[in-house]
């Protein structure tokens, strides 16, 4: 490992982390496409834990000098887009199908779940994220920044999340019952940072196939032995430590690939411009390729095959058609729907 790429992991913005997300957001359009099964499953085993990874790997807590400062620079990032992009993808909704449901009824619904927000659309993660970097604040000011108390928060978050999708089962507002199970993963990318920890002496090729390897064999042995497929959204996720050490190999195996592989410019673009692609895939950019399809009787067949090339045609079409809106978006004085200021340039 050379010195430059090294010294990349503490640069402001670190490429590495970019790309990851890039890759974690492939993996979000893959899982809702129609990939056969045997890959969206190993996908849900890992992809929305390592988005909250990756987070907490940026989440600086001396950033803010209080917990309301956090607050309103987190409601212009999160919170505004999140109402923005949420109040168009409701609009094409109502649009959609308003000729099939009463009216009234339809934008009861719609309103009902923007606002309150319990699985509401893929846009739900927003509203999660948003709570859990506002618990993981709170907890670090409670025990002081202690690094031995906050794993020990993190172990308690995960069992009472545990035991809440076991026995509830129940969406909370703003999916807050997420955040015990994802506080975690949140948790050890903050750590991993803050602790200086030395990731980039783990980059080795050996050890990311090892990863990989863990993650199919305790993904597949979870769904096996539980009998469900993994879904973090749908309450399932079975065994408790299958589920974390499925999660923590997949989380780990992107990231030290992303920490080694050549810099990519498409990847790096995503991960820094995710919202957009986030909000706006399987409610808008979707229909529209699968009416393309349906026009040119293409993906007729239900079989392995075509729903493979389905799945990564979608995904491609996608990002070609979202990114000239995100591009237009963040030019243009909307740039707050995807958490920018705009920048005026003196005359």
């Amino acid at each position: 490992m050379d010195s430059s790429h090294t010294q990349n992991l503490s640069n402001n913005r670190v490429e590495w982390i970019d790309a990851a997300r890039g890759i974690a957001l492939i993996f979000v359009l893959l899982g809702h496409s129609s990939l056969p099964a045997v890959f969206a499953n190993l996908i849900y085993t890992f992809h929305i834990p390592l988005f909250f990874f990756l987070s907490g790997f940026v989440f600086s807590a001396g950033k803010w000098k209080n917990i309301r400062d956090l607050f309103k620079y987190k409601c212009n990032k999160m919170i505004i887009p999140y109402f923005s992009l949420g109040f168009v993808l409701i609009s094409v909704y109502f649009f959609r199908f308003a000729a099939d449901v009463r009216r009234d009824d339809l934008i009861i619904y719609l309103l009902k779940g923007l606002i309150i927000q319990e699985r509401f659309e893929v846009i739900w993660f927003l509203t999660c994220l948003f709570l859990t970097e506002i618990i993981f604040y709170g907890l670090i000011k409670i025990l002081k920044n202690r690094y031995d108390y906050l794993i020990i928060a993190m172990l308690i978050s995960a069992v009472i999340g545990y035991f809440y999708f076991t026995f509830a089962a129940v969406p909370l507002p703003w999916n807050a019952d997420i955040c015990f199970m994802v506080i975690p993963f949140f948790g050890t990318g903050y750590l991993l940072k803050n602790q200086n920890i030395p990731i980039v002496k783990y980059c080795r090729p050996w050890i990311i196939i090892i990863m990989a390897s863990a993650n199919i064999l305790f993904g597949c042995l979870n769904s096996s032995i539980s009998g469900e497929t993994i879904d973090l959204v749908g309450f399932s996720i079975g065994n408790f430590f299958l589920y974390y050490i499925a999660a923590f190999t997949g989380i780990f195996a992107v990231a030290l690939s992303c920490i080694i592989l050549p810099k990519c410019r498409l990847l790096n673009f995503l991960g820094r411009n995710t919202l957009i692609y986030f909000a706006w895939h399987s409610g808008i950019a979707f229909p529209l390729i699968y009416t393309l399809y349906d026009s040119l009787h293409w993906f007729q067949a239900n079989n392995f095959w075509n729903n493979l090339m389905n799945g990564i045609l979608t995904v491609v079409l996608t990002i070609l058609l979202l990114t000239p809106i995100h591009l237009a978006i963040q030019k243009s004085p909307l740039c707050f729907m995807i958490g920018r200021r705009r920048i005026i340039k003196d005359e």
